[in-house]
């Protein structure tokens, strides 16, 4: 759980500011996510219009139970916050709920829990070193790192203690200090909202128009992709520990000569089968358009061709000058010839550029060197 932010950079009522981000003006959107980075809920900050309910808990904790209840998480399930969105309450009302939620918490929302303040903490304890107050099934604890940790649970313990490495200035290196499970628990889920931004600006949709709606368009498209992809991924290696699983069965099966047989066959296609869930983001968007333009593209109408539409800049050079089945072609929509910069309804159907007929298109298709005196 944790909060996002649309760029945008125009004037609106409902433009945000938030340090820390990277895109520090724009819309504000909190966001329910995965450890991994999948998108479950989320609901554009609006003011006093936001469609959350109001639990009467303050904004942070009624985002929590309003998003909860929005994507209807199941018993059990167990939510990870920073300090903007935790409290005591909040933990009572979702452990009513059966629902787990660890976070770090804000000192001035300690409430009369006896724990020390942060300036004592730092005066008074060692490094690793923690203090706890147990409350029915809630836990509040104070830990100190580099500087004092609060958090709250009402699933997660102190206990197993784990290890940590900081760097300590008196021994000149890493040191192993005492960690508490519920701060490494809290490290390990916290940051799938991180992750989702992360894949969300890579190959971004970058037009910028004037109106206020269009970065919230592209942002829900970006996410998306990436939604897809991710989703995408999973299956295709699920899919190829399954062929994996069945190849083997049937070698189990099949008597020698068909073994070393069926062996250099499934050796042959396990690399291709292998890579396909480990297909990078940008290929899986260039697969998705292709198949958006093949599925509902109409050749005869199309100004891109759909062979040359996924083409690098490499290879359209090399295209340009092939001499080979360049074609003019007439088009309703007027282009900006290549090389003369007018107007024209003229395009190459094959290099994919607007060319005037005559003059233009001779130079385009030539190398500078050959030209003749035309």
């Amino acid at each position: 759980m944790d909060e996002g932010m649309v760029p945008y950079f125009g004037p609106h009522p409902l433009k945000q500011f938030v340090r820390g981000k990277p895109h520090r003006f724009g819309y504000k959107i909190w966001i329910l996510a995965s450890s991994t980075g999948e998108l479950l809920a989320c609901q554009p900050y609006g003011g006093a219009s936001t469609q959350i309910k109001d639990y009467g808990q303050g904004q942070g904790p009624n985002v929590v139970l309003g998003l909860s209840a929005q994507y209807g998480l199941l018993p059990g399930t167990k939510i990870y916050c920073d300090n903007l969105f935790t409290s005591v309450d909040l933990l009572e009302h979702l452990g009513d709920r059966q629902l787990g939620v660890t976070g770090t918490l804000r000192q001035n929302r300690l409430h009369g829990i006896p724990l020390p303040t942060k300036k004592e903490v730092v005066k008074n304890f060692q490094r690793g070193e923690l203090q706890a107050v147990y409350h029915q099934d809630m836990m509040v604890m104070v830990w100190k790192d580099n500087q004092p940790v609060y958090m709250a649970s009402n699933h997660d313990d102190v206990d197993p203690m784990g290890t940590c490495k900081r760097y300590s200035q008196k021994d000149h290196g890493y040191i192993g200090v005492p960690q508490p499970k519920v701060n490494a628990e809290y490290n390990k889920h916290m940051g799938g909202v991180d992750l989702l931004d992360a894949g969300e600006k890579n190959y971004a949709i970058t037009a910028r128009v004037k109106k206020w709606y269009w970065c919230l368009y592209t942002w829900f498209l970006n996410v998306s992709m990436v939604q897809a992809w991710r989703l995408y991924r999973a299956h295709m290696s699920r899919r190829f520990l399954l062929m994996e699983k069945a190849e083997a069965e049937k070698q189990e099966k099949a008597t020698v000569g068909e073994r070393k047989e069926m062996v250099q066959k499934w050796n042959q296609r396990k690399g291709v089968e292998k890579r396909k869930g480990e297909i990078p983001l940008l290929d899986f968007m260039r697969l998705v358009v292709f198949s958006l333009f093949k599925k509902h593209g109409d050749p005869n109408k199309s100004i891109v061709p759909q062979q040359q539409a996924l083409l690098p800049a490499a290879a359209m050079e090399e295209v340009r000058f092939d001499s080979g089945r360049h074609l003019v072609r007439i088009f309703d929509t007027k282009g900006v010839c290549k090389l003369c910069k007018a107007r024209t309804k003229y395009r190459c159907i094959r290099c994919n550029v607007a060319l005037h007929p005559d003059l233009c298109f001779y130079k385009y298709h030539t190398p500078e060197e050959d030209w003749e005196d035309v």
